[in-house]
């Protein structure tokens, strides 16, 4: 009986120590942008006038940080995702108005400083989609750094975006800024939890072995 007493006080204080919220894990965090400006030149069609009227939506992952962004990894990291934007531009040498789409073509990830995402040079690729089918690929070619303000107040953090970006023909400028919507934090297990089970599973084998000796 004093075996069973011992293993059950064991296996509690273990159930415990898991339940112990870790402050490290991922961060999440979408934004709504609109806010800043957007401007194309593409060879041969000259450049569109600066357009501030505009809807899109991007992603960060924040890892190494807990729920309010603060790192707690020193290799802490930052990905920038799901970059979509859809603008109207008027191209004066084409004596129009045309909707175009920016979309980023895969994920980027780079060191995070606590307010900074940095992506080197030709990390950001986004294609620019026009209403009639054409598309163009551009990237950033030299290193630029993604801000990422106000982490610490939930639901109201904000993204912002300066880059020129270019190639096959064309350069686009995003100067956007991006509001918080919504965040989700995924905490890691805490590493004293693990240490709590082999404690536990270390002291209960002692216990079973003293026990057999009290039989």
């Amino acid at each position: 009986m004093r075996v069973v007493r011992s293993l059950v006080a064991l296996a509690g204080l273990t159930l415990c120590m898991l339940a112990k919220p870790s402050e490290a894990g991922t961060l999440e965090v979408r934004f709504a942008l609109g806010g800043g400006q957007i401007s194309l030149a593409v060879a041969g069609f000259g450049s569109s006038n600066l357009q501030t009227m505009f809807t899109g939506t991007a992603r960060v992952v924040l890892m190494g940080v807990d729920a309010l962004g603060e790192i707690t990894d020193r290799t802490a990291t930052a990905s920038l995702l799901d970059v979509d934007v859809l603008v109207n531009l008027t191209i004066p040498v084409l004596g129009g108005t045309f909707p175009f789409r920016f979309n980023q073509v895969a994920p980027v990830t780079g060191p995070f400083d606590g307010t900074t995402l940095g992506i080197p040079p030709q990390g950001l690729r986004i294609r620019s989609t026009n209403a009639a089918g054409g598309m163009a690929d551009s990237s950033n070619q030299m290193s630029l750094a993604v801000q990422l303000a106000l982490l610490d107040t939930s639901g109201a953090s904000q993204l912002i975006l300066n880059s020129l970006l270019s190639g096959q023909g064309s350069s686009l400028r995003f100067d956007i800024v991006g509001r918080e919507v919504s965040r989700n934090f995924v905490p890691e297990p805490a590493e004293i939890a693990l240490i709590a089970i082999g404690v536990t599973l270390l002291l209960g084998s002692w216990i079973i072995r003293a026990g057999r000796r009290w039989v």
